[in-house]
Formats: structure tokens, C-alpha cells, sequence
């Protein structure tokens, strides 16, 4: 079976593209921009750091590699100003909920820890804003029709599908998605001004 679509384009669009070919149906463009939430939730599943006064926003601090990762401390200083929202520093393993306190410990919000990808889906699910770093809980948002901002560094846009309420922001370097460089640590150059910027048109 063959198919005919270019490895630099739009990721989520190339899959779904493979897999309407392979069982021969379509989907339009429309189709994905206007899809339902992809995850089903259970209403069970609480957390208490969640803010009913304020708006709650999910920061994603991991990748899987060091140069997909946004600076902790620009992360606090996102946090310090705009202290009239709720945040939560999302964390996958114990060097991640380790970072997510040190940002908890200089800022006005909560280190959750990490839980089950149940758990994860459905905190995602309830905030109001995603902010993170090119990895899957980042993509979660998306997944789930949940406003949200991607920090690019040596990667780029080609890993979303940008929405009227999925937005992103790409660190000023280049990209070549065939030879990726991980050494590229350029998103540290992204100003935290250029996040507030976007957080006040999805809020």
C-alpha cells in the first residue's frame, strides 16, 4: 500500500490523510477543525487545585528531550504576571514534579503530581488554557477542543493543528524536520510578553 504525502507536512493531517486512504473514506479539513473532544472523561475524577473564582491554566514543563523545554524560570515569571489567574504545573515522572515545585515554591501556583493518563485527560479537560512545551499533555489540549499555546524550539508548527483556540509560538530559529537538531535550545529566546499577548486573546 502506498500513499502520497510529504514527511514536512502538517503531522496530524498526514496520519489522518494515511488512515483515510488505507480504509478508503474521507474527512475534510472542516471535519478536523470541527471535531469532537477525542477523549472521554469521567465526571468522577477531581482535583482540588482546581479554582472555581479563577481561570485555570495547565503548564506543561516537560519534553522529551532538554531543548524542547521551555526555561522554569520564565515559566515563573509568566506565572508572576498574572497572578489573577489559577495555575497548575503539570508533571509525568519525579524529575518533572520536582521542577513543577521549584516553580510552585517562587510563584503563586500548585505542583500537581503525577497521576494516571485518565487523570491527566480529564484535569486537562476542565482548565480553561494549556501552555507547553511540544509533547503529548500539550497535544492533549488540542485533542480535547481545550484552548492552548505550544512553545517551539527545535521543532515547529508542523506538530499541531492550529485552531482559532490552538495557537502556537515559534522560537526564531530554523527547522529542518529531516534532521532535527537537539541542540537547538532557542526557545529560552521566546519573550514571556509574546505568550501574554496570545493568553489575552483565548482568555
Amino acid at each position: 500500500y502506498q500513499f502520497n504525502k510529504s514527511y514536512e507536512s502538517n503531522v496530524i493531517e498526514r496520519n489522518i490523510f494515511l488512515t483515510c486512504s488505507a480504509l478508503e473514506f474521507q474527512l475534510s479539513h472542516n471535519d478536523v477543525l470541527n471535531k469532537k473532544p477525542i477523549f472521554k472523561t469521567k465526571n468522577s475524577f477531581t482535583c482540588k487545585a482546581l479554582s472555581n473564582k479563577k481561570r485555570n491554566i495547565a503548564l506543561v514543563i516537560g519534553a522529551s528531550w532538554e531543548s524542547k523545554k521551555y526555561p522554569l524560570d520564565k515559566f515563573i515569571e509568566l506565572i508572576n504576571s498574572n497572578l489573577n489567574y489559577n495555575f497548575l504545573v503539570l508533571s509525568g515522572n519525579t524529575d518533572e514534579f520536582n521542577d513543577a515545585q521549584y516553580i510552585a515554591s517562587k510563584s503563586q501556583s500548585t505542583a500537581i503530581e503525577p497521576s494516571s493518563i485518565k487523570n491527566l485527560i480529564s484535569l486537562i479537560s476542565k482548565v480553561d488554557l494549556v501552555i507547553g512545551n511540544d509533547t503529548g499533555p500539550t497535544h492533549i489540549a488540542w485533542a480535547q477542543n481545550i484552548s492552548s499555546i505550544t512553545l517551539f524550539g527545535p521543532t515547529n508548527e508542523r506538530m499541531i493543528c492550529q485552531t482559532q483556540k490552538n495557537l502556537f509560538i515559534k522560537s526564531p530559529s530554523i527547522v529542518n524536520i529531516n534532521k532535527i537538531d537537539k541542540n537547538d535550545f532557542s526557545i529560552k529566546d521566546i519573550d514571556v510578553k509574546e505568550i501574554n499577548k496570545l493568553m489575552e486573546q483565548l482568555l
